[in-house]
Order: structure tokens, then sequence, then C-alpha cells
């Protein structure tokens, strides 16, 4: 049995053959992570039956299939999705093979990664 790799926004995944996931038409289907939640709490429709009260969203690279959501061990972990770029105001993250994030300003400046144990400037969203 191998380890099972925890999933992390961004990740690319592939949808597990099951019943259930089958039913749905989404058995195979691949995309990526988009949020976790608590179903219990959020009143959302889950596809499996959930060992906790976890759910995966997974955004379809395929855009005729609508985005869902699944219990943890129909996701099946591809990659980290390495090249992922995110911009939020004047910051840029751009993804690692390993999972971490590589930040920069938008003119290029480094500003270090959170997993990487360097201390930013400041962080973007402290105001003061």
């Amino acid at each position: 049995m191998t380890e099972r790799i925890p999933l992390s926004f961004g990740d690319s995944v592939r949808i597990r053959s099951t019943p259930e996931t089958e039913a749905a038409g989404l058995a195979g289907k691949h995309g990526s992570v988009s949020g976790f939640t608590t179903p219990s709490e959020m009143g959302i429709s889950v596809i499996g039956i959930p060992s906790e009260d976890y759910a995966v969203a997974v955004n379809f690279e395929d855009g005729s299939v609508k985005d869902a959501w699944f219990s943890e061990d129909l996701v099946e972990f591809l990659d980290h999705a390495p090249g992922t770029e995110i911009r939020v105001g004047n910051v840029r993250a751009v993804r690692n093979a390993d999972g971490t994030w590589t930040e920069t300003s938008l003119d290029g400046t480094p500003m270090g990664s959170p997993s990487d144990g360097k201390t930013r400037r400041r962080p973007w969203w402290k105001i003061w």
C-alpha cells in the first residue's frame, strides 16, 4: 500500500472510478483541487460518503463538466501542478513541483515563500 499524499489547493487530481462517480459521469475525469469544507456545516451535496465530515472541491479541466464536492477517498492525487501561477494584488505565486509556492512581486522582486523559512518584508495582507 502506498502512502496517501494530503491534498492541497491547486493539486492535479483524477476522480476514482466507483459506482457513485460513474453515476455522476465523473469517473476518470481530471481536475484541480479548488477547496475544502465541512459538509454538515455548509449543507453541500457530496459525491461519496466521507469517512469524516470533510469534502474536497474539484474544478474540472473540461469546461462542460460542472465542478463538484467529493469525499476525499474518491480523489486521486496526480501532482502538485508545478508552474501554476496565482496573482493577488501585486504578488505573483508560482507552484513548485514539491507543492511549495515561490512568491515575487509583479516586478520580479523575490518575496520568499511561507515554506522556505525566510522572512518576507511584510505580508501582502498587512496594511500597517
